[in-house]
């Protein structure tokens, strides 16, 4: 008798346990799918310190020196892509103010890295960096200078131009997905 009761038992349990196992989803479910769209970006930032570069001239010892204006981390490019940086001068600056900014040159490096690159003229449209990859945040250094042997020679060739003026052109640097 016991052998029969157990077998009964057995049974229940194994019939019972094929239909729990049948059941797969509750009675109250619902499947849900979840999408997630991730578009391409690019964009930047400037530094929280002034977009303004300064270089005073006010002793002759300033003309005999030359002037750095290095600005750490001062453009920061986002961008999914690979992309170009590059500079753009003032398209409607004169000849004149063309000729007095020319002296003035930037040199890049990307925060971190301790050389800088070649020094390029601001008044002429330059690519910094060709083929830069994608990246969350790249942090990029610009050294702005001016070498005493290139004021003197404007002082010489243009004495016109030291006369107390504040010259000022602007210049934008472009980013551009590849």
């Amino acid at each position: 008798m016991k052998k029969k009761t157990l077998l009964v038992v057995t049974t229940i349990i194994v019939v019972f346990g094929a239909q729990l196992k049948a059941q797969t989803a509750p009675l109250n479910s619902k499947p849900v799918s979840v999408n997630l769209n991730l578009s391409d970006v690019i964009g930047s930032s400037a530094a929280s310190t002034s977009s303004i570069v300064s270089f005073n001239y006010s002793s002759i010892v300033d003309y005999y020196t030359d002037q750095e204006k290095p600005k750490p981390a001062d453009i920061t490019v986002t961008s999914s892509m690979p992309y170009t940086l590059s500079i753009k001068p003032d398209a409607n600056a004169s000849l004149a103010l063309k000729n007095i900014m020319s002296l003035v040159k930037v040199a890049f490096k990307r925060s971190g890295e301790t050389l800088y690159g070649t020094p390029l003229d601001i008044t002429s449209p330059s690519v910094i960096y060709p083929s830069e990859p994608g990246s969350l945040s790249t942090a990029y250094d610009p050294k702005y200078s001016i070498s005493s042997k290139d004021m003197l020679g404007l002082f010489k060739a243009h004495p016109e131009y030291i006369n107390g003026s504040t010259y000022t052109v602007t210049i934008t640097y472009n980013i551009q997905t590849i």
